[in-house]
This record gives structure tokens, C-alpha cells and sequence, in this order.
């Protein structure tokens, strides 16, 4: 058979170096118009959180000018409250609290003055709400992702308020900042997880790395304490549990069962497998709960002043490895 060469000759065609070239850039386009409608639709759900954070504040305001104070949430109800001193620390007996936390929900704020109660657009649970207990500052939040997650706040604070901030919820890996303050309120509301803090002498995970203060950990990471060791684990439901020298303990389950209008749920699980640890529970709802499993324990509990704050102090002890 002959082919005539010649007649392939002047046919249009592609090279390989230009079908490349054409892909590239269609999927740099494509890429470019995923990030423009992901960022049309992050600012549309941001203004709807700064709307609804306007929203709610000028109801508190309503609520004060009929009330001549800021609405305080009810304690015992079933709508969960925290409370903290004046230095931000968890507070078991309220009597003493400087602020308190809880949620925006039809406990606290009735139809006349907000009709509707808007919840987080992204995902679907309630807006914080802090106010102190002299009930002369209040403070709302939520998130945005401007950029990346920002904390949105809309607040009325006292010229004589102590502290930065009236939100202390969370305080998980997924802080978000509002002005250098790092706001305990994350944008993923079923994420829990630890920060260690005064982390001191020899503390260490399973593989032997040492932790550092502020060092983040999570579900199925374990940390061990060395003769001189001591560190506090800050859970972020609001529980703290502080770790003794020669304690080794395993973080078997950090759970968020349910966290939406309906309330939080948590689910903890320490395996305590050597030393002692001291521990002040924060449950969220009634059926939160917080477990430490030990092979050869001694368990001492104290209950709380107030059970409504649904707080426990349990110190554990483990003589030995099972």
C-alpha cells in the first residue's frame, strides 16, 4: 500500500504541548468560578449571621428597656448554663459567678420581643449569649469565614466590665478570633476536643513526643505524665481534667451526639490505665455524659452546690496497670 504523505500535509491538529496547555486552563477556570460561587455564597450566609446577631441585640435591648435589665438565663431550666469568675474560670457555685453563658432560645427572650428566634445558618444550633450578672453587659456571637472563620460579636459591654469577652463556651481547635480574643465558638459545632495548659515537667502522647502548653489533642490520642510531670487538659464542653506525675491516660472518645436548637449532647470517655487525675465535669444536658474507665480504681465525687449547673469534681486514682 502507498501513502502519500504529502496529503497530511496543512491539516489543522493539536499538539500535545497545546492540549495541555487547553486543559490547564480549563481547569483553572473551572476552579476559579467553584471559589467565586463558594465565596458568594459564604458572604450571603455571613450577612445572614450579622443580621441575625443585630437582630437579637436590639431584642436585648427591648427586653432591657421593659425590664430595666439584660435577660439572665433561668438556672434548672432545660436550656444549659455556665458560669465563670471574674477571671473567665469555670464557676461550680453560681452564687459567686461574675458572668454567666447560655443560649438565644424562647427561655430567654419572649415572642414580643423577638418573634422568631433565628438559629446559625451554617449549622442549624443556637447563638451564644454571655451576660454579666449585675446584668450591665451582654455579648452575643457568632461565626463568619471571612477568610477563613472569624468570630462576628455584637454586644453592649459596661465601661467597669472586667474582662474582654462574656463567651466561653468552647474552646476547641477551631478557635476563631475576634480582635486578638480568642472566642470559644466554633465554626464546626460537633467537634470536641482538648488544649492542654500548664503543662509542666515531662508530659508526653504514646509515641514518646513531648507536649507542649497550648498543644491540642483529640479522640484516641493518650498522654502520659512523667515524675515531674502535671498538666490540665481543657476539654471543650467546659470540663477539666488535671493530670497528676506518673498518670497515663487515654482519650477513648470525644463526642458531640447532638449539638442544634434541641440543646448539646456530649459523650466522653477516659481510659485512666495508670496515676491520678482530678476532674470538673461539665455536662451540657441531662444526657451528656462524661465516663472514666479504670482497671484498678479508687473514685472519690463531690456533687455541686448547685445540680443545676450540672457540674461534678471527681478525683480518680489507679495504683497499677491491670
Amino acid at each position: 500500500m502507498n501513502i502519500n504523505i504529502d496529503s497530511f500535509k496543512g491539516r489543522n491538529g493539536f499538539s500535545l504541548v497545546e492540549l495541555l496547555v487547553v486543559v490547564t486552563l480549563i481547569v483553572v477556570l473551572t476552579g476559579t468560578a467553584i471559589w467565586g460561587l463558594s465565596s458568594i455564597r459564604n458572604f450571603g450566609v455571613d450577612s445572614k449571621v450579622r443580621a441575625d446577631l443585630v437582630a437579637i441585640a436590639n431584642a436585648i435591648e427591648a427586653f432591657e428597656r421593659d425590664q430595666n435589665s439584660y435577660p439572665i438565663p433561668a438556672l434548672g431550666g432545660t436550656t444549659p448554663v455556665l458560669c465563670f469568675y471574674a477571671d473567665a474560670t469555670y464557676a461550680h457555685d453560681c452564687v459567686d459567678a461574675y458572668f454567666v453563658q447560655s443560649y438565644v432560645d424562647r427561655s430567654l427572650l419572649p415572642q414580643k420581643c423577638l418573634s422568631v428566634i433565628p438559629l446559625d445558618p451554617r449549622t442549624g444550633s443556637r447563638y451564644v449569649y454571655g451576660v454579666s450578672t449585675d446584668s450591665h453587659s451582654f455579648q452575643i456571637a457568632g461565626v463568619g469565614m471571612d477568610g477563613g472563620a472569624t468570630a462576628y460579636t455584637t454586644e453592649n459591654l459596661s465601661s467597669d466590665l472586667l474582662l474582654p469577652s462574656l463567651i466561653r463556651a468552647y474552646d476547641s481547635a477551631n478557635m476563631v478570633v475576634d480582635g486578638g480574643i480568642y472566642l470559644p465558638y466554633s465554626p464546626n459545632h460537633l467537634v470536641l476536643s482538648g488544649t492542654l495548659h500548664d503543662v509542666t515537667g515531662t508530659v508526653t502522647n504514646g509515641g514518646g513526643t513531648p507536649y507542649t502548653e497550648g498543644a491540642q489533642v483529640f479522640e484516641g490520642d493518650q498522654i502520659i505524665t512523667g515524675a515531674d510531670g502535671l498538666v490540665d487538659l481543657y476539654l471543650s464542653d467546659g470540663s477539666i481534667v488535671q493530670m497528676e506525675p506518673n498518670s497515663d491516660m487515654n482519650l477513648s472518645r470525644l463526642a458531640v451526639n447532638q449539638n442544634d436548637e434541641n440543646g448539646t449532647v456530649t459523650n466522653v470517655l477516659l481510659k485512666l490505665n495508670l496515676g491520678k487525675i482530678w476532674s470538673k465535669v461539665v455536662r451540657l444536658s441531662q444526657n451528656s455524659e462524661f465516663r472514666v474507665e479504670t482497671t484498678n480504681s479508687i473514685a472519690g465525687c463531690a456533687a455541686p452546690s448547685f445540680p443545676s449547673t450540672l457540674k461534678v469534681i471527681c478525683w480518680l486514682a489507679v495504683e497499677k496497670y491491670g
